[in-house]
């Protein structure tokens, strides 16, 4: 039988900057982590870089001294600024070299004499001078942006020039929603300059998160306008709430890593562009879709990895990457940490992880399986979980930041947990109601890795954990996806996992909220109005619910890795005209009017697709459009 923990079948597994993510990476982390923990008041150390100088091949951190909560109150002594760390050993050990960049009260970070802040620094050396880019921002927020600073050496201190490089009330709303530019990173090409950063809301509040970049023939500008490269209101393939920072570069590319933003972090994707095109939209592409980062179970890092994605370096084959975390909840306090793999083999583990440090994660098979037998080698501190026969639609509760599974997940399945001796076989139906098959006590296996065997067929269904069957009985046996669900506070580790039998291809539907994500529409509160779109619950919608606007140009962006798509939605006489588009190329305009409401149906649904990165784009026309449901057929 096939091992589906093997990182040649990783791309069986559903992977989602939200859902959870089957991660096959390699790093093994620093041993003497954290480098660096906040301590009171800058309790939240984030935003880093990592710098290798190629005069001392000395390595570099250079983080950003948050206060807890991010911004601190007007009048205090010391606003946000950067500190370093450096390593003569190639990162065996580090040294403290205390503040290297900081606003000044005279500065234009600074209002009245009451400091502002400074952030993000990333730093490139050319000819003889260390070149520091920032993001900065004053005392209230109201206006920030980009800076400049430079020093004769990367210990510092860098001088900050005397005007900005971008500012936020210099900066017309883009897309009626992108005002404020911060995490950069500084790249020096054949010819010019280029910064490539985020874009985001007025004052950084979030919610949307854009990729552009700033020409200038010298590093210290002046820099163009910026350009929007990758972002969720294009009508192609973009991760739902995913932040970029920072850059990292090869010979002939630049890397962008951009981290998830949802309650569970872990789910990096990788873009990459030629450096010499990477001024073109066109030339971006995915590098790496997930699978490239884990969660552990320690104290530095209990909530994960947060605030950015890592900052890497590719060193003689090595890629050493800095990356922030947090411990529990109680203390809430930041850190600065190291880990390392192979940039070869980066997402070629032996077994997966499935993380979820704040908040559930699932993952499962994309195929439908109705009869099989599977066996499964799976290490955890807490409650494993397998479940089959999910039938359940798929999508976030919310459509911003701290996003984490809808509860309609959860449903229609069949799901096995053991945990300290203990086991339970249970039935979700579709409405979400509980239905206790079977439980009892198992033999655990020694530091936890059990080994469980299922054998479902329509006359009988066996359960062995450890090598003893626990359970034999008949329950209903139907088609439905295979997976595995980590609770809060529990990391997974799958080292082998294999199925009798190949599966079906299956469509997985995806819900309203998976829509209104994908373009970039942000609500903080679950069940709820998201900006001009109003939430419906009723039985025209085929999930229980959906969304109406009337606000022209509105869209509905569902973004997937699949083939052909079904296009769901009700009809009614409230309802008008949209424009439906398939990565960026219209394929028709649909009227959804009808003289009476209809409920939800099949309204479009493609030719054959090849299998790949899809984005089904609906744009408001005329009247109110409707967001439902989407199904993709995996491949």
């Amino acid at each position: 039988m096939n091992n589906l923990a093997l990182f040649e079948n990783k791309d069986l597994w559903f992977r989602h900057p939200i859902i959870g993510d089957a991660s096959f990476d390699t790093f093994e982390r620093y041993a003497q982590n954290p480098v660096h923990k906040g301590s009171v008041p800058f309790e939240w150390p984030v935003n880093g870089t990592l710098f290798k100088d190629p005069i001392s091949q000395h390595l570099y951190i250079y983080a950003t001294l948050y206060y807890k909560g991010y911004w601190p109150p007007r009048g205090v002594d010391k606003g946000l600024h950067c500190i370093a760390y450096k390593s003569t050993d190639n990162g065996v050990t580090w040294t403290d070299i205390g503040t290297v960049l900081e606003g000044s009260k005279e500065g234009y970070v600074s209002i009245d004499g009451f400091v502002g802040g400074v952030a993000d620094m990333c730093v490139n050396y050319d000819n003889g001078v260390y070149h520091a880019i920032f993001g900065w921002a004053d005392p209230d927020n109201i206006n920030g942006g980009l800076g400049y600073a430079r020093s004769d050496t990367p210990d510092g201190p860098f001088v900050i020039t005397d005007t900005p490089l971008h500012a936020e009330l210099n900066q017309p709303l883009l897309l009626n929603r992108y005002k404020r530019i911060y995490s950069s990173s500084l790249i020096k090409r054949e010819n010019d300059w280029i910064i490539i950063a985020m874009m985001s809301t007025p004052g950084n509040w979030g919610g949307t998160w854009a990729l552009v970049v700033l020409h200038a023939d010298k590093p210290e500008g002046p820099y163009g306008p910026p350009q929007f490269l990758v972002y969720p209101q294009s009508k192609v393939f973009h991760p739902p709430i995913v932040e970029f920072f920072p850059a990292f570069q090869d010979q002939d590319y630049v890397y962008c890593p951009f981290t998830s933003v949802a309650l569970n972090r872990n789910f990096q994707v990788i873009y990459r562009a030629l450096k010499e095109k990477a001024d073109l939209p066109e030339a971006w592409e995915i590098y790496k879709y997930g699978s490239v980062w884990h969660a552990v179970d320690a104290e530095n890092e209990s909530q994960g990895i947060w605030g950015q994605a890592f900052a890497g370096i590719i060193d003689n084959g090595d890629f050493k990457v800095m990356y922030p975390a947090k411990t529990a909840v109680a203390e809430d306090c930041g850190t600065i940490n190291l880990a390392q793999c192979r940039w070869d083999q980066l997402d070629k583990g032996e077994g997966f992880y499935l993380s979820a440090p704040n908040g559930s994660a699932v993952t499962f098979l994309q195929r439908h399986y109705e009869e099989f037998v599977i066996e499964a080698e799976v290490i955890a501190k807490g409650k494993k979980a397998l479940f089959w026969a999910h039938g359940a639609p798929i999508g976030p509760n919310i459509t911003t930041a701290a996003a984490t599974l809808h509860p309609l997940m959860l449903n229609e399945m069949i799901i096995l947990e053991w945990e300290h001796s203990r086991w339970q076989l249970k039935e979700i139906t579709n409405l979400g109601e509980t239905r206790i098959w079977a439980s009892g006590d198992y033999a655990e296996a020694v530091l936890g890795e059990d080994t469980v065997q299922v054998s479902c067929t329509l006359t009988e269904t066996n359960i062995t954990i450890n090598n003893k069957q626990v359970w034999n009985g008949i329950i209903p046996v139907r088609a439905g996806r295979i997976g595995l669900l980590a609770e809060k506070g529990n990391n997974l580790f799958v080292r082998r996992m294999t199925i009798d039998r190949a599966g079906e291809m299956c469509w997985l539907p995806y819900l309203a909220t998976e829509g209104l994500i994908g373009a970039g529409e942000a609500s903080m509160v679950a069940d709820a109005d998201i900006n001009q779109w109003k939430l419906l619950k009723n039985n025209l919608f085929r999930f229980g619910f959906g969304y109406k606007t009337s606000e022209p140009g509105s869209i509905v962006k569902w973004n997937y890795v699949g083939a052909d798509f079904k296009l769901w939605s009700p009809r009614g006489p409230e309802l008008g005209k949209f424009n439906l588009y398939l990565d960026g190329q219209l394929l028709q305009t649909i009227d959804l009017t009808h003289s009476i409401d209809v409920e939800s149906s099949i309204i479009y649904e493609s030719t054959p697709l090849a299998g790949g990165y899809h984005a089904v784009t609906l744009e408001q026309l005329e009247g109110n459009l409707v967001c439902d449901s989407l199904d993709f057929l995996t491949i």
